[in-house]
């Protein structure tokens, strides 16, 4: 199908939300909608019994898991059916496995990875590190993402590109400020709770001593 898509081997590149969805192409239609819309809910939920799991695992409360649920992010991805909650539900669950199943923390970070690749970060920060055993949280998933992508550019081309949709952080929001005044009042309150998510988040990391 590569012709008939805008750019088939990058949107291919993040497969595993379509597969999951489509129980790996059987679904088609509406069965395939329906599928998009399971998944999404079961993976709010995992994402916040995951976070939940992890802070209480680490002396914390599990009312951390309203950290996903409030999550502006979360909400848009839930309303446009996007891969973004499925990536998140795979990434949390890696974390919380991180000190117990070092096995399933890698292999839910690769399948993130396989999601939307932007989440292989998380991994990514935890791999720096003295500690070299931590290494193979990134390079498992890099290395699975990558022969994937290679098969893409094989079967159809130019899989390693970006498309313009990456960049260093906070550069997005920087250069799109100047439209932020002709936004209506749902997308205002999107703006704000988002910076604050951040602010917020970057403020609790500074004052919680711990490198998970």
């Amino acid at each position: 199908v590569p012709e008939l898509l805008d750019h088939g081997a990058y949107r291919y590149r993040r497969i595993a939300y379509p597969v999951a969805a489509s129980l790996f192409g059987l679904l088609d239609g509406p069965a395939l909608l329906v599928g998009l819309i399971v998944v999404t809910v079961c993976s709010t939920a995992a994402a916040s019994g995951a976070v939940a799991a992890l802070t209480v695992s680490q002396g914390r409360s599990d009312w951390a898991a309203l950290a996903v649920l409030v999550n502006p992010g979360v909400w848009l991805s839930v309303r446009l059916l996007t891969a973004d909650i499925f990536a998140i539900a795979l990434m949390t669950i890696g974390l919380s496995a991180l000190l117990t199943r070092r096995w399933l923390s890698v292999a839910a970070f690769s399948l993130s990875g396989l999601a939307k690749d932007v989440y292989l970060t998380t991994p990514g920060g935890l791999a720096i590190s003295r500690d070299r055993r931590r290494r193979t949280l990134i390079i498992v998933p890099a290395t699975v993402l990558v022969i994937w992508m290679a098969w893409l550019t094989w079967r159809m081309g130019d899989c390693f590109k970006g498309r313009g949709n990456l960049s260093m952080s906070v550069v997005g929001m920087v250069e799109a400020y100047t439209v932020w005044p002709r936004f209506d009042i749902g997308d205002t309150l999107y703006l704000v709770f988002a910076l604050a998510s951040v602010v917020a988040g970057l403020i609790y990391s500074v004052f919680y001593a711990s490198w998970l």
